[in-house]
Protein backbone atom coordinates (compact mmCIF):
# COMPACT_ATOMS: atom_id res chain seq x y z
CA UNK A 1 0.00 0.00 0.00
CA UNK A 2 1.23 3.24 -1.01
CA UNK A 3 0.59 6.13 1.37
CA UNK A 4 0.23 9.24 -0.28
CA UNK A 5 2.13 12.77 0.85
CA UNK A 6 -0.57 15.28 1.50
CA UNK A 7 0.39 18.17 -0.55
CA UNK A 8 -1.46 22.19 -0.86
CA UNK A 9 -3.45 20.41 -3.93
CA UNK A 10 -5.52 18.19 -1.70
CA UNK A 11 -5.36 19.35 2.13
CA UNK A 12 -8.43 21.77 2.69
CA UNK A 13 -8.13 25.34 2.15
CA UNK A 14 -8.62 25.87 6.14
CA UNK A 15 -5.77 23.15 7.19
CA UNK A 16 -3.59 24.60 4.41
CA UNK A 17 -3.65 28.07 5.89
CA UNK A 18 -2.88 27.08 9.06
CA UNK A 19 0.10 25.61 7.87
CA UNK A 20 1.14 28.19 6.40
CA UNK A 21 0.62 30.41 9.49
CA UNK A 22 2.81 28.05 11.63
CA UNK A 23 5.44 27.79 8.92
CA UNK A 24 5.25 32.02 8.46
CA UNK A 25 5.59 32.06 12.37
CA UNK A 26 8.50 29.83 12.77
CA UNK A 27 10.02 31.73 10.21
CA UNK A 28 9.22 34.93 11.37
CA UNK A 29 10.73 33.97 14.22
CA UNK A 30 13.65 32.51 13.25
CA UNK A 31 14.67 35.77 11.26
CA UNK A 32 13.55 37.63 14.43
CA UNK A 33 16.40 35.00 16.51
CA UNK A 34 18.97 35.44 13.85
CA UNK A 35 19.00 39.13 14.23
CA UNK A 36 18.48 39.48 17.86
CA UNK A 37 22.10 37.41 18.13
CA UNK A 38 23.39 39.65 15.66
CA UNK A 39 22.66 42.82 17.14
CA UNK A 40 23.13 41.75 20.55
CA UNK A 41 26.55 40.90 20.03
CA UNK A 42 27.18 43.83 18.37
CA UNK A 43 25.62 46.06 21.04
CA UNK A 44 27.23 43.64 24.26
CA UNK A 45 30.83 43.91 22.00
CA UNK A 46 32.10 46.46 23.89
CA UNK A 47 30.35 48.85 21.39
CA UNK A 48 29.12 52.24 22.25
CA UNK A 49 26.46 52.49 19.81
CA UNK A 50 23.17 50.95 19.72
CA UNK A 51 21.96 51.76 16.27
CA UNK A 52 21.99 48.58 14.79
CA UNK A 53 19.91 47.23 17.34
CA UNK A 54 17.39 50.28 17.11
CA UNK A 55 17.16 49.90 13.57
CA UNK A 56 16.44 45.84 13.56
CA UNK A 57 13.84 46.70 15.64
CA UNK A 58 12.36 50.17 14.71
CA UNK A 59 9.69 51.53 15.52
CA UNK A 60 9.75 49.69 18.90
CA UNK A 61 13.75 50.26 19.48
CA UNK A 62 13.04 53.88 19.62
CA UNK A 63 9.33 54.10 21.12
CA UNK A 64 9.88 51.70 23.87
CA UNK A 65 13.57 50.95 24.93
CA UNK A 66 12.82 48.30 27.74
CA UNK A 67 11.52 46.02 25.14
CA UNK A 68 13.50 46.67 22.60
CA UNK A 69 14.95 43.08 22.12
CA UNK A 70 11.60 41.30 22.72
CA UNK A 71 10.18 43.84 20.47
CA UNK A 72 12.80 42.29 17.82
CA UNK A 73 11.62 38.86 17.89
CA UNK A 74 7.73 39.67 18.24
CA UNK A 75 7.81 42.07 14.95
CA UNK A 76 8.90 39.83 12.70
CA UNK A 77 7.34 36.39 14.25
CA UNK A 78 4.14 39.03 13.33
CA UNK A 79 5.80 40.18 9.94
CA UNK A 80 6.34 36.05 8.98
CA UNK A 81 2.47 35.49 10.16
CA UNK A 82 1.11 38.10 8.19
CA UNK A 83 3.64 37.70 4.87
CA UNK A 84 2.10 33.72 5.09
CA UNK A 85 -1.31 35.10 5.14
CA UNK A 86 -0.87 37.58 2.49
CA UNK A 87 -3.06 36.07 0.24
CA UNK A 88 -6.10 38.28 1.33
CA UNK A 89 -5.31 41.65 0.83
CA UNK A 90 -6.12 43.61 4.01
CA UNK A 91 -3.42 41.64 5.44
CA UNK A 92 -0.84 42.16 2.47
CA UNK A 93 -1.40 45.91 2.85
CA UNK A 94 -0.79 46.01 6.43
CA UNK A 95 1.93 44.11 6.01
CA UNK A 96 3.44 46.71 3.91
CA UNK A 97 2.40 49.51 5.85
CA UNK A 98 4.25 48.00 8.96
CA UNK A 99 7.57 47.50 6.79
CA UNK A 100 7.23 51.43 5.54
CA UNK A 101 6.54 52.68 8.98
CA UNK A 102 9.43 50.34 9.96
CA UNK A 103 11.93 52.12 7.50
CA UNK A 104 10.71 55.39 7.75
CA UNK A 105 11.62 55.09 11.80
CA UNK A 106 14.72 53.19 10.70
CA UNK A 107 15.49 56.51 8.87
CA UNK A 108 15.06 58.65 11.47
CA UNK A 109 17.31 56.33 13.73
CA UNK A 110 20.28 56.60 11.47
CA UNK A 111 19.43 60.36 11.09
CA UNK A 112 19.63 60.62 14.65
CA UNK A 113 22.40 58.41 15.24
CA UNK A 114 24.70 60.05 12.41
CA UNK A 115 25.07 63.02 13.97
CA UNK A 116 25.32 61.90 17.48
CA UNK A 117 27.36 59.47 17.10
CA UNK A 118 29.51 59.55 13.97
CA UNK A 119 32.66 58.02 15.63
CA UNK A 120 30.78 55.08 17.70
CA UNK A 121 29.68 54.00 14.11
CA UNK A 122 33.18 54.06 12.59
CA UNK A 123 34.25 52.10 15.91
CA UNK A 124 31.58 49.52 15.44
CA UNK A 125 32.34 49.05 11.80
CA UNK A 126 36.53 48.97 12.30
CA UNK A 127 36.28 46.11 16.04
CA UNK A 128 33.70 43.92 14.02
CA UNK A 129 33.47 44.87 9.75
CA UNK A 130 32.70 41.01 9.06
CA UNK A 131 30.12 40.87 12.12
CA UNK A 132 27.90 44.09 11.25
CA UNK A 133 28.40 42.87 7.43
CA UNK A 134 26.52 39.86 7.71
CA UNK A 135 23.97 41.82 10.44
CA UNK A 136 23.59 43.46 6.90
CA UNK A 137 23.23 40.46 5.03
CA UNK A 138 20.90 38.90 7.11
CA UNK A 139 18.79 42.01 7.30
CA UNK A 140 18.56 42.51 3.33
CA UNK A 141 17.84 39.00 2.51
CA UNK A 142 14.89 38.32 5.12
CA UNK A 143 13.64 41.88 3.55
CA UNK A 144 13.92 40.70 0.09
CA UNK A 145 12.18 37.76 0.83
CA UNK A 146 9.10 39.68 2.95
CA UNK A 147 8.89 41.49 -0.25
CA UNK A 148 8.76 38.83 -2.72
CA UNK A 149 6.75 36.54 -0.55
CA UNK A 150 4.03 39.88 -1.05
CA UNK A 151 4.05 40.77 -4.75
CA UNK A 152 4.22 36.83 -5.14
CA UNK A 153 0.75 36.78 -3.15
CA UNK A 154 -0.99 39.93 -4.85
CA UNK A 155 0.00 38.51 -8.19
CA UNK A 156 -1.69 35.50 -7.06
CA UNK A 157 -4.60 36.57 -5.49
CA UNK A 158 -7.87 35.28 -6.70
CA UNK A 159 -8.98 39.28 -7.36
CA UNK A 160 -5.99 38.98 -9.98
CA UNK A 161 -6.72 35.70 -11.55
CA UNK A 162 -8.57 35.72 -14.54
CA UNK A 163 -10.93 32.81 -14.89
CA UNK A 164 -10.81 30.98 -18.31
Amino acid sequence: MVSRARTASNMPAKVEERYRRILGARLGLLYGVMLLAVAFKLSRDGQATDLVVQLLTAPFGLLVPEIVFTGMVVLWTLVGIGAAMARRAAIRYSVAAALVIHYSVATYAIRAHVVAENSNIAATFAAAPLLVMATLAIYLIGQATIWLVLWRSAKNSPANRRST
